[in-house]
């Protein structure tokens, strides 16, 4: 039972210092529809890496970096049937959007932070 005990440990603990700190689970948004991906309420800026897929028809999606008003402060598109790696620093007070614009599939997204 003791060795059982301690070979559970090992395991739990290897399996988390396997996990990358900061990646985020993947998120599916249906065609037509727009997400938060990440705001930034801290006075620190962060550095934040969207891998964006887009396999809706029709309209090329995009990530947006967004002001606290709302304002796009920068685009960055997702061309349909591909998958974009993109970086972006997220100074305070701003959000990064994801639209997914088409049809007949969806997107999806994953965030890390280095």
């Amino acid at each position: 039972m003791k060795r059982a005990a301690i070979l559970l440990t090992t395991l739990a603990f290897a399996a988390c210092a396997t996990v990358p700190y900061g990646i985020f689970a993947m998120v599916q948004v249906g065609c037509g529809k727009q997400t938060l991906i990440f705001s930034n309420p801290e006075k620190i800026d962060e550095k934040v890496i969207i891998k964006a897929t887009d396999s809706c028809k029709g309209v090329d999606s995009e990530v947006q970096l967004k002001d606290a008003d709302g304002k796009i402060l920068k685009r960055a598109p997702v061309a349909d049937g591909t998958t974009q790696t993109i970086q972006f620093t997220v100074h305070a007070g701003e959000w990064l959007n994801f639209v997914c614009e088409g049809k007949g599939g969806n997107c999806s997204y994953s965030v890390s932070a280095d």
